[in-house]
């Protein structure tokens, strides 16, 4: 048998092949090495955003621009997923700074009401309004209470373009809910088929986004939407009160998401229920009842 061990082309062969996987375990562990410190330095600087809002004063309207500011120095050339993390202690932060100035119209909510109700308003009012705009906060009012929300648009133009498809995704729609409006005074301000598109959105958004870091937030919007497409509200009730007849506004976004292509549960609860209401004729029943009450649980 041919010792292979004392050939001279083994031995050369030999002596390249550990040359060069050696060369390959430094290239591998210097690139893991790398990765390793580049995602310190990204937490670092997630840990260095977080520190930096908590020196802020949440009473002070100016801090909301200070922490879209230090999210655009921080977070400029880093990771997605850690930019929607920063994106998350951004918004956190922007909304704790309601409550401060919440209370401020608690204690006279009906002068800040006659903003809504095409009345002169006091100066100081006029000027925490236009001061509360400036800083991304915007006011509402529903059955007379007026209150106070952060504003998407403020965010945006710090952070939109630095987080994920999923991020990014989801803040185009919240977004858009947001302007549009959902429900004021017991009811809806918006068509009930505007309730069912958005059931549909956000089934699919779940099924692109599985593991979304507000999944829970989604889920339970998806619960409240049919919650409001099923049973309607106190002042846009789905059933005419005399007739107990579903109105026909509600009528629409069934057969629409009946239609619809996506394979949503929402579609698929109608189709079990939407039976029920054949059978009577589109009235409410009994059962009818009964399948909504089973859809809370």
């Amino acid at each position: 048998m041919k010792n292979y061990l004392k050939s001279p082309l083994f031995v050369l062969a030999l002596v390249i092949n550990m040359s060069c996987g050696g060369k390959q375990s430094e290239t591998t562990q210097t690139e893991t090495t790398a990765s390793s410190e580049n995602a310190t330095t990204e937490e670092a600087k997630l840990k260095t955003y977080k520190d930096f809002l908590n020196t802020l004063d949440t009473t002070n309207l100016a801090s909301s621009s200070k922490a879209g500011e230090e999210f655009q120095k921080l977070f400029a050339n880093t990771d997605s997923e850690i930019n929607d993390s920063a994106y998350s202690l951004f918004r956190d932060f922007h909304e704790r700074m309601i409550m401060p100035q919440q209370n401020i119209i608690d204690k006279d909510n009906n002068s800040y009401a006659g903003i809504f109700g095409g009345v002169e308003v006091s100066k100081k009012v006029a000027e925490h309004q236009s001061t509360l705009q400036k800083n991304g906060f915007n006011l509402n009012q529903t059955e007379g209470y007026v209150y106070i929300e952060a504003s998407y648009e403020f965010q945006k133009k710090y952070v939109f373009d630095r987080l994920s498809p999923a991020m990014q995704s989801y803040f185009n729609q919240s977004q858009k809910e947001i302007a549009e409006g959902t429900a004021s005074d017991g009811g809806l301000i918006v068509e009930p088929k505007i309730l069912a598109e958005r059931v549909i959105f956000w089934e699919e958004f779940l099924k692109k986004y599985p593991n979304f870091r507000w999944k829970r937030e989604v889920i339970f919007e998806v619960s409240s939407l049919n919650n409001m497409l099923f049973n309607g509200l106190d002042n846009t009730r789905a059933f005419d009160y005399e007739t107990q007849k579903l109105n026909a506004a509600y009528q629409e976004a069934y057969n629409f998401l009946m239609k619809s292509e996506a394979e949503t549960q929402a579609k698929k609860m109608l189709s079990e229920y939407y039976p029920i209401l054949l059978k009577n004729k589109m009235k409410d029943s009994p059962q009818a009842q009964a399948y909504r009450e089973k859809l809370k649980n």
